[in-house]
């Protein structure tokens, strides 16, 4: 995703809490839990008020939901914040 900070905000501060904050988002979701693509704006606007908008979102290169399918995917995948 990419995100814009309000006028006199780091934006290297706020891209690590924004990361951060979706990092402890999927990380508390149920085991089989499926994870909503369009929630992913929202958790980023709620990480910091310095958030000014929230473009480009992609999820697993995507911009759709991810469905558990049972298949245990790599773990620590990283979250990027432009």
């Amino acid at each position: 995703m990419t995100v814009t900070v309000v006028p006199g905000a780091v934006h290297a501060t706020v891209a690590v809490l924004v990361a951060g904050a979706i990092a402890a988002y999927v990380d508390v979701l149920p085991i089989g839990a499926p994870l909503p693509w369009s929630r992913l704006a929202q958790v980023a606007y709620q990480a910091s008020p310095q958030v000014a908008n929230v473009t480009a979102v992609l999820l697993n290169g995507g911009i759709l939901d991810v469905t558990p399918t049972g298949v245990r995917r790599d773990q620590g995948a990283p979250v990027t914040v432009n």
